[in-house]
């Protein structure tokens, strides 16, 4: 005994599936917004800085004057 013989026809996956929008991959990736490369973005600064770190003196008595500085300067305004 099948399904076929008792009269139930077989469901394909794949048609319900494409179907609904919410699997549909097409949909999901309109959804996303689109965000300019780190390279354009690099090309607009003119100074970038990250986690910078600067001490002065021994190791006994530090004087630490840049402790994790992060700093974005673009490009036209120095």
């Amino acid at each position: 005994m099948d399904a076929e013989s008792e009269g139930v026809q077989p469901v394909e996956p794949t048609t319900a599936a494409a179907s609904n929008p919410e699997t549909d991959l097409g949909h999901r990736r309109r959804l996303f917004m689109s965000q300019p490369s780190t390279l354009a973005l690099r090309r607009q600064q003119a100074v970038c800085v990250r986690r910078a770190h600067k001490m002065y003196g021994s190791k006994k008595s530090p004087n630490v004057i840049l402790d994790g500085l992060n700093m974005t300067v673009p490009k036209g305004t120095m």
